[in-house]
């Protein structure tokens, strides 16, 4: 059988305030908890912050807290866009708005003339077009590191190991000296 406790927290309007509605939490929702217990031994006590199956800490929160879709916006980021809206609208303050990276599918802001399904096609185009640009750039890379001497454009020319190599060589010469270099020009051992 389940052990239940008495938890406080602050009033709902003061929740409402920071972020909390009757959709924050929902049955079976696994969250983290952190409780001042009651100093008379009872269970329970006031619940102090809350980790939110998403990872958000409540801790001091002074905002509302929007849920949407990443890489690809849905209804909930049109209503993420919806409400951010709303909220510059009504509020007579300067806002400063901090988002990471994919806000257009996070903050779906509506457009006329322009469906989700259309922004959701866009979105997708643009993610497979930076997935085939990173690739090419990778196998471009590959080619280059493969073959970094050729004589093609991108190819390097090692003159100052060229030209290290010769004064050694001159040395040697002088010196005497016979000495057989470990590998061939292409890299392959030769002893």
């Amino acid at each position: 059988m389940p052990e239940y406790q008495s938890l406080l927290n602050q009033s709902p309007n003061y929740l409402s305030r920071n972020g909390w509605s009757r959709h924050t939490l929902k049955p079976g929702d696994k969250i983290d908890m952190q409780v001042h217990l009651l100093k008379d031994g009872r269970k329970g006590g006031f619940c102090a912050t809350v980790t939110l199956p998403d990872g958000i800490d409540t801790k001091g929160l002074n905002a509302e807290i929007l849920h949407a879709s990443h890489p690809l916006p849905d209804r909930r980021s049109v209503r993420a866009a919806e409400r951010c809206l709303a909220f510059v609208a009504e509020e007579p303050c300067t806002v400063l708005v901090l988002v990471s990276g994919g806000a257009s599918a996070l903050v779906c802001a509506p457009i006329d003339g322009v469906s989700l399904a259309q922004k959701r096609a866009v979105t997708q185009a643009m993610l497979m077009g930076a997935v085939v640009a990173v690739m090419t750039v990778l196998l471009l890379l590959l080619v280059t590191l493969d073959r970094p001497y050729h004589d093609g454009v991108g190819g390097l020319k090692p003159t100052a190991m060229e030209r290290s190599l010769d004064l050694l060589d001159k040395g040697l010469a002088a010196l005497g000296e016979n000495v057989q270099p470990p590998c061939d020009a292409r890299g392959v051992k030769t002893s």
